[in-house]
């Protein structure tokens, strides 16, 4: 038995690349996988890396950019949603080489990891993508299941829409987090299997020695001009700096600062020039699986801010503070039963005295028992990732 696999297999973002090969590890025990990357690169990468890049030059728009951009807001605002839809198809449409040959001589398309459906722009239409995969599968009466996903933000109803339009023509889905999984069900009650899971790298084996003690701080960095015009990219760079310093400042401990995505490595040689306390103050730039580990192994502490940052130090029993920037941040406390762990990313001059508290406490006790109790609420959870993928390879026996 076959079974297509789409993830984000080539991507820059380290996280996304630890859930792809997590993925594709347990779907390995029910059938042979033909990995597929969701952007559109056939040919997957047999080892975890991501080459930085910075994001300073952005391309100029083209007249053909700015006529695109007249027709979709005139469309919109005349509420002309099926023409809405044509022009994404025009402008946006996805073919990938080999999808449908794979997908035709497998069993079923599995496809999830990571937040596949979200738009931070209004003209955008990020559920378009993960439709071609599931039209696709559709076309050839193929099961599908949507496998430990996460969707949204979106900027408008129409995306939503769309996006739940194409969720709904799975046989299963697993969210990852209870917020998208309420943006689907609140549209779709009647749809019958959907269900909560965990995010599939909290499974992740240990990859530290147990008796490895660190003990240093590290601190994780996102880059702001990935957001949305509406965040001030100095203010939030100060931010970090200010806390990073009242941090060493507060515990005397060691302070890392190290990116998971390659467009945040930029944004981390900036926070660390302004950083005025640098006799304890390093930067690691992340490029492998292996470096990103040997953080961890200096570290009793990670603060972060990309999500994966935070779930990869939980699975390795290291205590974790987070930065929200996305519902899906505040999602994962909820799902370890720590929310007074997270705070605003964009408030965070507000959080200073609070966040140096957390992690004073955090530093003395590491919350193992707590660990131990959640993990094994995670793992009941993962069971139902594992009775589907089961019941529908077990059908083709």
């Amino acid at each position: 038995m076959k079974a297509s696999l789409v993830s984000f297999f080539n991507t820059s973002n380290i996280g996304d690349l630890l859930i792809s090969r997590a993925l594709k590890k347990k779907v390995e025990k029910y059938a042979t996988v033909d990995a597929i990357d969701y952007l559109g690169n056939h040919e997957v990468k047999s080892d975890v890396f991501i080459e930085n890049k910075t994001t300073e030059q952005e391309e100029t728009p083209t007249n053909v950019d700015k006529v695109k951009e007249i027709i979709w807001k005139t469309l919109y605002k005349l509420r002309l949603e099926s023409f809405i839809l044509l022009y994404h198809s025009y402008f946006n449409k996805i073919q990938i080489p080999n999808v449908e040959e794979s997908i035709k001589s497998s069993e079923a398309l599995i496809i999830g990891g990571g937040n596949m459906i979200f738009d931070l722009m209004p003209s955008s239409l990020s559920a378009s993508r993960f439709d071609y995969f599931v039209s696709t599968a559709k076309k050839y009466n193929k099961k599908v299941f949507a496998i430990s996903l996460g969707i949204g933000p979106f900027q408008n109803n129409y995306q939503k829409k769309q996006a739940v339009n194409s969720l709904a023509k799975c046989d299963y889905i697993t969210f990852r987090d209870k917020k998208s999984y309420e943006i689907f069900r609140k549209e779709k009650p009647e749809f019958e299997n959907a269900y909560i899971v965990a995010d599939p790298v909290f499974f992740a084996e240990p990859a530290l020695s147990d008796n490895m003690s660190g003990d240093s701080i590290g601190i994780n960095i996102i880059n702001p001009n990935l957001f949305p015009s509406n965040y001030n990219y100095e203010e939030v760079i100060n931010n970090y700096s200010i806390l990073i310093d009242k941090i060493i400042e507060s515990t005397n401990r060691e302070v890392v600062i190290f990116n998971t995505e390659s467009k945040d490595y930029e944004a981390c040689m900036q926070v660390y020039n302004k950083c005025k306390n640098k006799t304890k103050l390093t930067i690691q730039e992340v490029k492998y699986e292996k470096d990103l580990y040997e953080v961890y192994s200096k570290c009793d502490l990670i603060i972060g801010t990309r999500m994966h940052s935070l779930i990869t130090a939980f699975a390795q029993g290291i205590p974790i503070i987070g930065f929200s920037w996305q519902q899906k941040v505040d999602a994962m406390f909820e799902m370890i039963e720590d929310t007074e762990s997270v705070f605003d990313l964009f408030e965070l001059s507000t959080h200073y005295e609070e966040i140096l508290e957390k992690c004073e406490s955090k530093l003395k006790d590491d919350g193992s028992t707590q660990r131990k109790e959640v993990m094994e609420k995670l793992l009941q959870k993962e069971e139902i990732n594992n009775n589907i993928l089961q019941n529908i390879f077990s059908s083709h026996l």
